[in-house]
């Protein structure tokens, strides 16, 4: 029993610098076996915790992809193949570990909330389409464009973009009513500014609460 109160098996060996290990799976593994037996949910939860955030092996870093690309180019290269090949080898490319790699292969969500989300953006900026048909406009409706071509009526005119954003889903086309949400979403405004009446951005942020707030 250790200090904590927590039971510890340990088995039989012939020399104490031995690991604990199973006769049969020693076998099956060939290779080193490190036996620990889970005897409390304490050791449970530390070993599932233990192996659920275990970082993998780290990509190689700015300094040495620098020096992989340099050993590849011959003295006849030019500074846009080199420009390439690192844009190749640190934009395109990021580490998965292991979690995310098993959740994508046996198509699992990557997380799980009881809140659904939406970002408003308030800077004018709208998604790209990425099917277009002849004589479509190459971004999609805001969530502004639609408050702004929202039905005319006593209903939506009295609503605030706020609202409007968090109890009714964006149609597709502009003008059509938008159906009403089942619950309420928590809604993130784009960009952030501070509410601070000294910063930069202050004036920015009025603006925002007045979009938010005011029919």
């Amino acid at each position: 029993v250790t200090e904590d109160g927590e039971p510890v098996v340990f088995t039989a060996r012939n020399d104490g610098l031995v690991n604990s290990y199973n006769p049969v799976m020693l076998l099956a593994w060939r290779a080193n076996v490190d036996m620990q037996y889970c005897v409390s949910r304490r050791k449970v939860v530390e070993y599932v915790a233990k192996y659920a955030t275990k970082c993998e092996p780290r990509s190689q870093t700015m300094k040495q992809v620098f020096a992989t690309i340099a050993k590849s180019l011959s003295d006849d290269s030019t500074s846009l193949k080199a420009v390439q090949k690192l844009l190749i080898n640190s934009v395109g490319e990021r580490d998965y570990s292991a979690q995310e790699t098993c959740h994508l292969l046996l198509q699992l969500p990557m997380f799980k909330a009881s809140r659904d989300f939406i970002v408003l953006s308030l800077d004018g900026s709208r998604a790209v389409e990425e099917r277009l048909d002849e004589d479509q406009p190459a971004t999609a409706p805001a969530a502004l464009d639609h408050y702004a071509a929202r039905p005319d009526t006593q209903h939506f005119n009295d609503m605030t973009l706020l609202n409007f954003v968090q109890q009714h889903s964006m149609p597709k086309e502009l003008g059509s009513e938008p159906n009403r949400r089942r619950k309420n979403i928590v809604v993130i405004v784009r960009p952030y500014c501070p509410p601070d009446p000294s910063g930069p951005k202050y004036e920015q942020y009025c603006q925002q609460k007045l979009m938010l707030h005011v029919p």
